[in-house]
């Protein structure tokens, strides 16, 4: 069944001109937006089946996808900027919408403006205390009754750019301990129009992301030290270098190569047994977080690498085995069929004979 809507809305002086222009450095524009009531994706617009949004008579294509095909849980659609089809000031503009979905929308016309990305992170929720964070961890390992978890090992390289995270952040209420880079994830957001968790892929909402106060304690305490990609953690919210059969840190505790690699050889002296030591990963000891190059820039590395070595791998040459006929040997292969134009020369001899 065909659903339609009509409305008539008047824009004032100021906010017709606040879309045509940035106003004090901040972008307006007016908009269309519409929701489905029951979209189990949270934060997204989503345009019926068969929409037909006119302004003032002139029709406004809302998705590129065709009208039959209803959105996906990975698909987002877009606000439908209106600016420049409106009325001048004081004259009203007339929308017309209508679709063939009979699911319950909402649609609406918006002055929005673009926030931030200092605004957007206002909108996150506060951090945890490092007591609470590390609690949190304990629960982790402790959620299971029958399987036991002695110890874990987390990356600290973002899934999102493969460098070690920088500002690392979680989504509150989802599982796993492996964090992400927060602007690496906000850069991708605002692309993507996605509050898609990196590990766990469920949609969320901006409010529920967080910073992770119990990994950028590690952080910070490795922060010198670009060797450590990765560390191993206990039930009790300790750690320690990955690799590392030293003792186990605590969360706020400070960490230095040296001195750690010290007090490993003088426990492995003291009590007879063997301590390894922390060895600098060879990917990241080369650089800095700083200095690391980003995701394009690896992107092209990996291709460069794969067909410059594409280029110097080559088909080996055949072997050639040469088998010759032997008289004196029985078990010899029959002598070779002689061609045509072999047999030719050989007629055209006898006959001279």
């Amino acid at each position: 069944s065909q659903q339609v809507l009509e409305r008539m809305f008047t824009l004032r002086p100021d906010q017709l001109e606040a879309c045509k222009r940035k106003t004090d450095g901040r972008e307006y524009r007016l908009q269309v937006v519409c929701v489905l009531l029951s979209d189990p994706v949270q934060c997204r617009w989503h345009w019926p089946t068969f929409s037909d949004l006119r302004i003032n008579g002139m029709q406004y294509r809302v998705y590129a996808r065709t009208h039959s095909t209803k959105l996906g849980a990975n698909g987002r659609d877009e606000a439908a900027s209106i600016s420049v089809l409106c009325r001048a000031s004081n004259l009203p503009t007339k929308l017309s919408f209508s679709c063939g979905d009979n699911r319950e929308f909402a649609a609406a016309v918006q002055l929005a403006r673009r926030r931030t990305m200092d605004e957007v992170k206002a909108m996150m929720r506060p951090p945890v205390t490092l007591d609470q964070a590390v609690a949190r961890v304990q629960e982790q390992f402790h959620e299971d009754d029958d399987v036991q978890t002695e110890r874990t090992v987390v990356s600290l390289k973002d899934p999102i750019t493969g460098v070690r995270v920088d500002t690392p952040a979680r989504f509150c209420g989802t599982r796993g301990l492996a964090p992400f880079d927060l602007d690496a994830f906000l850069s991708i957001a605002e692309r993507t129009r996605k509050w898609q968790c990196p590990h766990s892929q469920q949609h969320l909402a901006v409010q529920e992301l967080q910073v992770d106060t119990y990994m950028k304690a590690i952080l910070a305490a490795v922060r010198g030290d670009a060797g450590v990609t990765e560390v191993e953690i206990s039930p009790d919210g300790r750690w320690r270098p990955a690799g590392a059969t030293g003792r186990f840190l605590d969360a706020g505790e400070s960490f230095d190569r040296h001195a750690y690699n010290a007090e490993c050889a003088e426990r492995s002296g003291a009590d007879g047994t063997r301590a390894t030591v922390v060895k600098p990963d060879p990917e990241a000891a080369s650089a800095s977080s700083d200095e690391e190059t980003d995701e394009e820039e690896e992107l092209r590395a990996a291709a460069r690498a794969v067909t410059g070595g594409a280029k110097r791998r080559r088909e080996p040459s055949p072997d050639v085995i040469v088998i010759d006929d032997s008289d004196d040997e029985p078990g010899g292969l029959a002598p070779p069929v002689p061609t045509a134009q072999q047999q030719q020369q050989q007629q055209q001899q006898q006959m001279q004979q």
